[in-house]
């Protein structure tokens, strides 16, 4: 089930949306997951994966909200700062060889800079070739 899904069906179950549970929720003064989630599930007859996409909202409203690069910076802040750098210099080292090697284009291309901290994993379908970097 989509999360669109999931809160269409709360809609149609409680004819409520999250802003209408936030307001009802800073009524009560419900701020911590485990008090939104009973809440929800008695007051409203919600099931736990219902309840728990309200409950995410309402306990953390800003994550979803967030643009990319701004997790990027939000990374690289306070001690880490010093490694934003380094960070953006491999990146651009690595869009520059997937760009001199897309002809013609690789068929998967990842990479991932954060809590796995692997740099990438590339594949070619001409050259079968394979770079994987932690």
């Amino acid at each position: 089930m989509s999360y669109q899904a999931y809160l269409d069906t709360i809609k149609a179950k409680t004819g409520k949306t999250p802003d209408d549970f936030r307001v009802l929720a800073a009524e009560k003064r419900l701020t911590r997951y485990s008090e939104v989630m009973a809440w929800l599930k008695a007051d409203y007859g919600l099931g736990h994966g219902h309840a728990n996409v309200i409950a995410q909202i309402l306990t953390k409203p800003d994550t979803s909200k967030v643009a990319p690069d701004d997790k990027i910076d939000q990374l690289f802040t306070g001690r880490k700062e010093q490694w934003r750098r380094p960070y953006d210099d491999c990146w651009q080292t690595f869009m520059n060889l997937a760009q001199m090697l897309a002809s013609p284009p690789p068929v998967a291309t990842s990479a991932c800079f954060g809590a796995v901290r692997s740099l990438a994993l590339c594949s070619h379908p001409a050259n079968d070739w394979t770079l994987v970097s932690n």
